[in-house]
């Protein structure tokens, strides 16, 4: 009934996986970024069982990330299928020119209050101009509004699970156990949430939110889980586990930082962290930054204040 194809991406992580549900309605997770190859390996797939691409009826997304959704409207185009996402990442998908439109200039406002150098912000642009031609804007969709996807023969949970983006969805199915969980669990790796902001103009508490996130899918009887990228994982509690050590260890290496030093821009504890970043990866080392930062302030640890026109942060209680 499942059916995970791993199509290649011209991007670090390398690989999306995008599953088939050859069940009626005919349906599509994730189909990848578009691409001529996507559409054929699609294709292939549905073949063998004797479908094609006019034969899918809905793409259902994880959410708002191009390499997720960059082949829906092509698809879209040759069957009429309907296109689902959660609404908070709606406007995710409709953006087309990002250089210069008013998500971007946020980004890079916050990310220079907090420190960053002008190679970041250009490392934005550069990557804009790289995906491109990876997606098409989707205009029209459905919400994600009863809490099953429903089938002929079976149906599949949605679970909100807010922390890599706002709007970010899992799909488990009861019957098997099987969680198709978008970028939001990957074997291996502990998934970056990115910089978003509210309807109010305040930052999305992603870290916060994440492990809120993770916390309520592992109560779920989970046996199989199917990320957004990489292999198969078997063995759900065990890697459930290996992220909230990844946080604890990651949260205990940040306040050792602070104890050595009077105060950090977000900047600074990424380069002691991580070292010197290039390009686009400077945006998503900040992201996971400014992320933490949030999270230490939320469970009052640490304190934002400005200097010189920046923002920075000291731990509480702590005076050299």
């Amino acid at each position: 009934m499942f059916e995970t194809i791993s199509i290649p991406i011209k991007l670090p992580i390398k690989k999306t996986n995008s599953t088939v549900i050859f069940d009626e309605p005919l349906s599509i997770i994730d189909p990848g970024v578009k691409s001529l190859n996507t559409l054929k390996m699609i294709d292939e797939t549905l073949q063998k069982k004797g479908k094609s691409l006019k034969d899918i009826r809905r793409i259902l997304l994880t959410h708002g990330h191009i390499d997720h959704f960059g082949a829906a409207m092509d698809i879209q185009k040759i069957s009429g299928a309907e296109i689902f996402i959660h609404p908070h990442d709606f406007e995710k998908i409709q953006r087309k020119n990002r250089n210069d439109d008013e998500f971007t200039l946020r980004y890079k406002d916050i990310l220079t209050q907090h420190g960053c150098p002008e190679k970041g912000l250009l490392g934005i642009d550069r990557f804009w101009d790289y995906i491109k031609d990876m997606y098409d804007p989707i205009l029209e969709v459905s919400f994600y509004q009863d809490p099953f996807i429903k089938f002929a023969t079976t149906k599949l949970e949605i679970i909100e699970t807010p922390g890599h983006t706002r709007g970010s969805v899992v799909f488990f199915h009861p019957e098997t156990g099987l969680l198709i969980s978008g970028d939001t669990v990957i074997d291996g790796i502990t998934p970056n949430p990115v910089i978003e902001f509210l309807e109010n103009g305040n930052r999305f508490a992603s870290q916060s939110c994440f492990r809120e996130s993770i916390q309520k899918i592992s109560s779920y009887p989970v046996k199989k889980i199917i990320g957004g990228h990489g292999k198969e994982n078997g063995d759900p509690k065990s890697l459930f586990k290996s992220y909230q050590e990844e946080w604890s260890k990651n949260e205990t290496k940040l306040i050792s930082l602070f104890e050595k030093h009077d105060s950090l821009s977000a900047y600074e504890a990424l380069v002691h962290i991580f070292g010197e970043l290039e390009d686009f990866n400077i945006f998503l080392g900040m992201s996971e930054m400014i992320g933490s930062f949030d999270y230490l302030e939320s469970k009052e640890k640490i304190i934002y204040f400005e200097k010189n026109g920046k923002v920075r942060a000291k731990m509480l209680g702590i005076t050299k």
